[in-house]
């Protein structure tokens, strides 16, 4: 009987790490148009867009660091999804299942003028871009990068 249970024991501990997924957190600095989003300058009353990023692996926590310089050029953040890489989407949800209002939820910071560490609430999707724009007010810089946790 004692060799029994020793060899259930066994065989549960080497099937205990097929069942734990490894978890990493991958970070990404942000390009536009290949150049780092590293004190970046976005002129006043200026769009730029990031270059997509693949977040293969995504489970669903994500996060973007950015840096403003300082310049109170009240930077707003909004993000597009995609699922070829090609076709982006504002992502939309819905306010109740009874209810056909959609809700826009690309909006992820309106106006910061200070370093934020931002969650995002994030949306099933393979490809993620970034839109950063200032205000008329000044020109600033912005250092930006995304890190998510990673289950591949």
């Amino acid at each position: 009987m004692k060799i029994l249970r020793l060899a259930l024991l066994f065989l549960l501990i080497g099937l205990v790490p097929a069942f734990a997924a490894p978890k990493r957190v991958e970070l990404h600095k942000l390009t536009i148009s290949g150049t780092a989003v590293d004190t970046y300058l976005i002129a006043s009353s200026q769009t730029v867009t990031t270059d997509s990023i693949y977040i293969s692996g995504n489970n669903g926590y994500q996060s973007l660091v950015v840096t403003t310089g300082g310049n109170n050029g009240a930077v707003t953040i909004d993000t597009q999804v995609s699922y070829d890489n090609t076709n982006w989407f504002t992502p939309y949800s819905m306010n109740s299942p009874t209810n056909d209002t959609l809700t826009a939820q690309g909006r992820i910071a309106d106006g910061i003028t200070a370093n934020r560490w931002i969650i995002l609430p994030w949306t099933l999707s393979p490809y993620v871009r970034f839109k950063f724009a200032v205000g008329s007010v000044t020109n600033d810089t912005i250092t930006a990068e995304t890190l998510w946790q990673d289950e591949s």
